[in-house]
């Protein structure tokens, strides 16, 4: 699986694909929550959520339009909803 793009692997997971998601979530997880850090002041624990919120929403209809770049899509979410902490 780790050869495959991220725009691959969120299309298998829009159809259902849990070792797709798995692999995007070990993918992203780690440098994920650094991206919105210091929109929260330095908490960690509402970075985690941010991050835990963004998932969701990518997850969600409409959250992700197939073939359009990932990455790009999955931070500009992470920023939104981190400032909604």
């Amino acid at each position: 699986m780790e050869a495959l793009r991220n725009e691959q692997l969120m299309s298998d997971v829009l159809t259902g694909d849990e070792r797709a998601l798995n692999a995007l979530v070990e993918r992203h997880y780690g440098p994920l929550p650094d991206h919105p850090y210091h929109l929260v002041h330095g908490d960690r624990q509402l970075a985690e959520d941010a991050v835990h919120e963004t998932v969701l929403r990518m997850l969600q209809r409409g959250g992700y339009q197939t073939g359009r770049p990932f990455k790009p899509r999955l931070y500009t979410i992470d920023t939104y909803y981190t400032r909604l902490f």
